[in-house]
C-alpha cells in the first residue's frame, strides 16, 4: 500500500513539474515578446526615439551619472568588468553584444517599476491637490518614461548588431 501511494505522488509530482515548466514557458514568451524590438521601434535604426529626443538624453545620461556606472562597475568587477556590465559594450563581440541586451531588459524593468510609482504618485498628487506633489511625480514619471525609451532604443540597435553576428557566424 505505501508504494502505491508513493507513485501516485511521484506521478502528481511530475504533473506538477509540466504544468509549472510549462507556466514559465508561456511567461518567457510573454517576456521575449515584450522586449523584442517592434517595427516602430526599427523604422529609420531608431528615429521614433530620436524625434522624441532620446539622443540628447543620452548623452545627459552618458555624461553625467554614466561615468559613475562606469567607474562602479569597473570597482565592484575588478576582474573582467566587460562580462557584468549592462551600461556599457566593452567588446565587440556576440557575448558582450547578448550580455549588454540582458542589461537592457534589466534596467528597463527597473524603469518601468518606476514608471508605476510615479504614476501611483501622480494620480494621488492630483487627488489630494497636492502641486508639490504633481510637480515631483510627473518628473519621476517623466524621467523613467525617457529611460526606458533609452533602453529599448539601445536595445533596437543592439539586437540589430547580435542579428549580423548571427548570421555571419552561420
Amino acid at each position: 500500500m505505501k508504494k502505491t501511494n508513493e507513485i501516485i505522488n511521484i506521478n502528481e509530482f511530475s504533473k506538477l513539474e509540466k504544468e509549472v515548466s510549462s507556466s514559465e514557458n508561456f511567461l518567457n514568451k510573454i517576456s521575449n515578446a515584450y522586449f523584442k524590438p517592434k517595427s516602430f521601434e526599427k523604422w529609420g535604426n531608431g528615429k521614433v526615439y530620436e524625434i522624441l529626443g532620446i539622443k540628447q538624453v543620452k548623452k545627459v545620461v552618458v555624461g553625467t551619472i554614466g561615468k559613475y556606472f562606469k567607474q562602479f562597475n569597473e570597482n565592484l568587477y575588478l576582474k573582467e568588468p566587460e562580462d557584468k556590465d549592462g551600461y556599457f559594450i566593452r567588446k565587440p563581440d556576440l557575448d558582450s553584444l547578448k550580455s549588454f541586451e540582458r542589461g537592457t531588459r534589466v534596467n528597463e524593468k527597473i524603469h518601468n517599476l518606476g514608471i508605476g510609482v510615479g504614476s501611483l504618485g501622480l494620480a494621488t498628487s492630483l487627488y489630494l491637490d497636492l502641486p508639490e506633489g504633481v510637480l515631483v511625480s510627473g518628473t519621476f514619471l517623466l524621467l523613467n518614461s525617457y529611460l526606458t525609451m533609452l533602453q529599448r532604443y539601445n536595445r533596437t540597435k543592439v539586437q540589430k548588431l547580435i542579428d549580423k553576428k548571427q548570421n555571419r557566424d552561420y
